[in-house]
């Protein structure tokens, strides 16, 4: 949210920016900390905090494909929700297949989708695609150009296939390094926007800081669960197409539930270690969920 459009914005939206900036300085004192964690204290933290702050965001997906307008009556919902869990399971099918090309491809995915949360600088200039998917770039690839050996390690539990670490070390190194140019862009926009905005300019600054200074699941988590999610919710919730229907609360509470439900079913299908399960259920979970999500978001968008 632009610093002009704080006065027309609901209370939640108003407060969410000045939370994460303090929540960010917060974790950017505490860093060497952070960095001490036991890396199962750390991975029960991340699957804890996808479920509580992350899964919610997704779950008025039904309420914004009406809004959409992808579905009016319940057998076109019934439709809707088929399709939308067939791709989710068609995700998974290929990740099994083809872990490390599907990683890939869920990498660029996210880049564009978290690059909707910015759709204004803080210059005050309307951000073109160029802008926002600099701004995706460095969410996602920074951890990849600061943390390259923990990332690589990540990347081998996500696949099943640590011997293919050369080419996932690789995948990381490309990845890491084209995060320089996206940098150097989204450097200019701090720099451009800290007479006008300062708040906003700070929460991009926020990002490559948490990034170098974090490893990358907790970076990820704070990322995830404290800015993409309640963002995206905040703004589901301003819209009165979304907020006033009368299923908002049982879609919110009821899918994230069953979103829950699937993520444990798959943990329990999952061999090995429990730390390096819950990573594969979050992020394969995630994966399947981003796709049909991602979709619907751009539709969403269309028809406001």
């Amino acid at each position: 949210m632009h610093a002009s459009d704080f006065n027309t914005a609901p209370l939640g939206q108003r407060l969410h920016r000045p939370l994460w900036l303090v929540l960010a300085a917060v974790v950017v004192l505490l860093s060497p900390l952070l960095n001490r964690l036991d890396p199962d204290v750390l991975v029960a933290g991340l699957g804890v905090a996808v479920v509580i702050f992350g899964l919610p965001h997704g779950a008025l997906d039904p309420l914004v494909a009406r809004a959409a307008g992808r579905w009016r009556t319940q057998r076109e919902l019934v439709e809707h929700l088929l399709a939308y869990v067939g791709l989710a399971a068609a995700v998974v099918i290929a990740w099994l297949a083809l872990p490390l090309p599907v990683l890939a491809a869920f990498l660029l995915l996210s880049v564009w989708h978290f690059s909707g949360d910015w759709p204004k600088l803080p210059d005050g200039r309307q951000a073109k695609a160029f802008h926002r998917l600099a701004l995706g770039w460095v969410v996602v690839a920074s951890p990849l150009l600061f943390h390259p050996e923990r990332v690589t390690e990540l990347f081998s539990v996500l696949t099943g296939r640590p011997q293919d670490d050369a080419m996932q070390a690789a995948l990381v190194a490309v990845l890491g390094w084209l995060s320089l140019p996206a940098l150097a862009v989204v450097s200019v926009n701090i720099l451009r926007g800290l007479r006008r905005d300062i708040q906003g300019s700070l929460e991009l600054a926020s990002l490559p800081l948490l990034a170098w200074l974090l490893p990358p699941l907790l970076y990820f988590l704070f990322y995830f669960c404290f800015l993409h999610s309640p963002r995206h919710l905040l703004g589901l919730a301003a819209d009165a197409r979304i907020r006033e229907h009368r299923w908002f609360w049982l879609a919110l509470v009821g899918l994230t539930l069953a979103a829950v439900c699937l993520l444990m079913t798959g943990y329990a299908l999952i061999d090995g270690r429990p730390s390096e399960r819950v990573i594969q259920v979050v992020f394969i979970g995630l994966a399947a969920l981003t796709v049909p999500h991602m979709i619907l978001v751009e539709r969403f968008e269309r028809s406001r």
